[in-house]
């Protein structure tokens, strides 16, 4: 008898450390309905969450795949705790409130989703049998739309490469990237640019038409000269509206090459 107590208590003491054993903290469940518990190391809102499982191997998803990371406790769909109030079981707000507003009309604010750049070199051939090689890069960039100012924009902690559209135009992004980790306002300005590449246009058509009517002048009142191809009283006139020409042109090229610039800031 006393044998078999004794080799009861002995079981109980040898499961004492499963019962004991606190249960997992965090838990992650994926938009496909997997569900995984343990302790989350790492969680970036727009890339990945890390999480050491319960049975030691580490996990890493993609933020896009996943509908919750998070609390165990605030899982939500998850059965509170004996006692506890229903409110636990529900997910808590951690994303902080922001007001965007900007004093340009019809901006949009915009975030960053992906972006990827492609560097290579490229080969041609001449004519006359030459070849040459030429370095180029291109970048491409995913951006989401969030809201049109004035406007009020949940977002989680984190860092973010923001954007503005104006009108229905295309997101131009701020370079720099914007860190936000407490509640505030969100100032955007857009610097319109269109004005600037529109007088690149008519610069260079401008600097085309004077040119031509110089040379017709020009050669409206050239005298007749046998000796010579062309005469030295047109020689000035002629260099002159080249000239004019070239510098139009180049003055034209800067301006159409001038982009519209966004800003988004912290007030």
């Amino acid at each position: 008898m006393l044998v078999r107590i004794f080799i009861l208590a002995f079981i109980a003491l040898l499961a004492l450390p499963s019962w004991a054993q606190p249960a997992p903290p965090d838990a992650i469940r994926l938009k496909s309905g997997a569900l995984y518990r343990g302790t989350i190391s790492e969680l970036v809102p727009d890339g990945q969450v890390v999480m050491m499982t319960v049975t030691g191997e580490t996990k890493t998803f993609a933020m896009t795949e996943v509908e919750y990371a998070g609390p165990a406790a605030s899982l939500p769909g998850a059965t509170p705790p004996a006692g506890a109030p229903l409110a636990a079981a529900l997910p808590p707000d951690t994303k902080l409130q922001l007001r965007f507003h900007s004093d340009s009309p019809e901006i949009t604010l915009h975030r960053r989703t992906s972006s990827a750049q492609t560097v290579g070199i490229g080969m041609g051939w001449g004519t006359r049998g030459g070849f040459g090689f030429s370095p180029f890069a291109a970048r491409a960039e995913t951006y989401e739309p969030l809201c049109k100012a004035p406007c009020d924009v949940k977002l989680e902690p984190g860092t973010y490469y923001l954007g503005l559209s104006s009108d229905d135009g295309d997101p131009i992004g701020e370079r720099r990237p914007l860190v936000l980790t407490k509640p505030g306002s969100l100032v955007g300005v857009y610097e319109d640019n269109s004005n600037l590449r529109t007088a690149g246009w008519l610069t260079i058509l401008g600097s085309f038409i004077g040119a031509g009517v110089a040379t017709g002048v020009v050669a409206a009142n050239i005298e007749p000269c046998n000796n010579c191809s062309v005469s030295s009283g047109a020689a000035v006139p002629l260099v002159v509206a080249s000239g004019v020409a070239l510098a139009g042109s180049i003055v034209g090229l800067i301006l159409i090459f001038q982009q519209d610039e966004a800003t988004v800031a912290v007030e």
